[in-house]
C-alpha cells in the first residue's frame, strides 16, 4: 500500500511541476549597431517576441553620431523578469557634437515559455517597460 501511494504522490507532483512556467536561461545572444546622424528625436526600443526568444530594436539618443553602444542584460529567470541596459562608451576618435539618434537591435534566447517582465534602459533613463508573452521553442 505505501509503495502505492508514494507513486500516486510522486506523480502529482510531477504533474504540477509541469504546471509550473520554466525560467529558462537567459543570453544576449546578439547585439549590435549603427553609425548615428545627427539629428532631433528621443530614444526609443521595441521588442517583440519570438518562440524562446525576444528581439529588440531601437535608436539611442547620444551626444555625438560616434559613440559606441554596449548591451548589459541582467535577469531574474525564477521570476520571468529582464533588465537589458544600453549604455554608452566613449568613442574611439574625435567627432562632431551634435545630438545624434543611434540605432541597435539585438536577441535573447534560452526564454521560457510564459509571460517576461521587460524593462530597458538607455543609461540610467528607463524607455520602455511591459510585459511579453514568450511562446514556446520548437
Amino acid at each position: 500500500m505505501k509503495p502505492l501511494l508514494l507513486a500516486v504522490l510522486v506523480g502529482g507532483l510531477l504533474a504540477i511541476g509541469g504546471c509550473i512556467p520554466q525560467g529558462g536561461d537567459p543570453k544576449l545572444t546578439s547585439f549590435s549597431f549603427q553609425g548615428g546622424s545627427c539629428g532631433a528625436g528621443e530614444g526609443k526600443v521595441e521588442v517583440a517576441p519570438q518562440p524562446g526568444a525576444l528581439v529588440f530594436s531601437g535608436q539611442f539618443a547620444a551626444p555625438s553620431p560616434c559613440h559606441r553602444l554596449k548591451a548589459v542584460l541582467q535577469k531574474i529567470a525564477s521570476q520571468h523578469q529582464i533588465v537589458l541596459s544600453i549604455l554608452l562608451e566613449e568613442p574611439l576618435d574625435p567627432c562632431a557634437q551634435c545630438l545624434a539618434l543611434i540605432p541597435y537591435s539585438g536577441r535573447i534566447e534560452g526564454l521560457g515559455t510564459g509571460r517576461w517582465h521587460v524593462r530597458v534602459y538607455h543609461q540610467d533613463r528607463e524607455v520602455l517597460q511591459g510585459e511579453f508573452n514568450v511562446p514556446a521553442s520548437p
